[in-house]
């Protein structure tokens, strides 16, 4: 009885797996080095402008772990903690991320933790991420923001 029992259940998981590739279903779909889908909307800046306005809550994610120097991974926190306190963001509730070589640190959470774990919540709203780079770039959910040795304190919301 049991040999049937694990025969069965076998071939309703082989059923199940050829189903799901066969329909196509795109269960673990791409991800980015930052743990977010790669399959992200595409947008332009007002569509995340809008997002923004539309959302009560951002996220505002200082990655630093591929910073060139240590002056580029300052320059970065620096551009996290000037969008946190930008006045186009004043009303809305902020939850920062600091990625480095130890992992995540969230500061809805006050501790350590994955970068994996830290990416399943802030890819539900709209987020600042912050990386060593010359230029900023847009989908729906997110602002790729590049900051380099030569930032100068430019890291702010209008929102009108």
């Amino acid at each position: 009885m049991k040999d049937n029992l694990l025969f069965i259940g076998i071939v309703v998981l082989l059923v199940a797996v050829i189903g799901v590739w066969y329909s196509g279903i795109d269960l673990f779909p791409p991800q980015n080095n930052d743990g977010t889908n790669q399959s992200a909307d595409l947008g332009s800046k007002e569509d995340f402008q809008n997002y923004v306005l539309s959302s009560e809550k951002v996220y505002i994610v200082m990655d630093i772990r591929d910073a060139s120097d240590n002056e580029t991974a300052v320059k970065i926190m620096q551009c996290g903690i000037d969008y946190a306190g930008s006045q186009g963001l004043s009303p809305k509730q902020k939850e920062i991320y600091s990625f480095d070589g130890d992992g995540c640190y969230s500061s809805a959470t006050g501790n350590m933790r994955t970068i994996e774990e830290c990416a399943d919540e802030f890819q539900s709203g709209p987020t600042f991420y912050i990386v060593e780079g010359d230029s900023t770039e847009f989908s729906k959910e997110f602002a790729w923001v590049g900051v380099n040795q030569s930032y100068d304190g430019e890291c702010n919301v209008f929102l009108y």
